[in-house]
């Protein structure tokens, strides 16, 4: 999990808070009716994700205050978003176990119950409502991405859905056009994103001269920072691509 990004409501996990592996996936509902003769009748009921759960280590000063907001977040019982690896749900947080070692040293482990999965989700309003949905979504990824090229390819999306004006009933070539300009927005992001974590490799080895291995920690830093915009971001341009999608059907 390290270069994938973690966010959980107002909480973005990193270092030693992140978790080596989050499990997903689920079930889907069925009634199944079991007739005279064998016969069996199987109604799909609608799917039924598995709880989100995992478990890390905040560390440093702040580590019983960040571990605190996350008891805040449980109490509330309220709906928060939680995204990693470009995947994004709606949770609610029903379980939180810390065992604090020391103010500054916190261990914890988060459970949250699904409320929506967004990339499964079909979006009632996208007929009616694409251009909004696309301008919300490219507005998020504006702010989240950073470097020079991934903050140019989502600029070039925002551009073609700016330039195409009207979307409440776009025609065929309309739609051709942006999905072209996300899926070029996407590839380009991609790349950078292959290209950036080739770029953070090891340079500690024992022995280094410590103005070199600043540098190649600093270097490592943005690169990892960088990589973890793009993950985020690349997963709105996706997004946008699939209501696209939706608004052709």
């Amino acid at each position: 999990m390290a270069n994938t990004g973690l966010s959980l409501g107002g909480v973005r996990f990193s270092d030693w808070e992140l978790p080596e592996r989050i499990p997903f996936g689920g079930r889907h509902h069925v009634a199944v009716h079991r007739m005279i003769g064998g016969k069996r009748v199987v109604d799909a009921l609608g799917p039924d994700p598995r709880p989100l759960s995992w478990s890390g280590r905040f560390r440093g000063a702040n580590a019983l205050s960040r571990a605190r907001s996350l008891d805040t977040m449980r109490a509330s019982g309220r709906q928060v978003s939680c995204t990693y690896m470009g995947l994004h749900y709606l949770v609610v947080v029903t379980n939180v176990n810390f065992d604090a070692e020391r103010p500054y040293e916190v261990p914890y482990t988060v459970t949250c119950e699904v409320v929506q999965d967004s990339a499964q989700s079909v979006i009632s309003s996208v007929i009616s409502g694409l251009g909004a949905l696309m301008s919300g979504d490219l507005a998020t990824a504006t702010g989240i991405i950073t470097g020079a090229v991934g903050t140019a390819a989502v600029s070039t999306v925002s551009s073609a859905v700016a330039a195409a004006g009207d979307l409440s009933m776009p025609t065929s070539t309309t739609l051709a056009a942006l999905s072209s300009s996300v899926s070029t927005a996407s590839s380009t992001l991609a790349s950078r994103q292959v290209a950036l974590d080739a770029a953070v490799v090891d340079g500690g080895a024992a022995g280094t001269d410590p103005a070199v291995l600043a540098s190649w920690l600093t270097s490592t830093a943005s690169s990892v920072a960088e990589e973890v915009s793009v993950l985020d971001a690349k997963s709105y341009v996706d997004r946008s691509g699939v209501n696209i999608s939706l608004q052709g059907q």
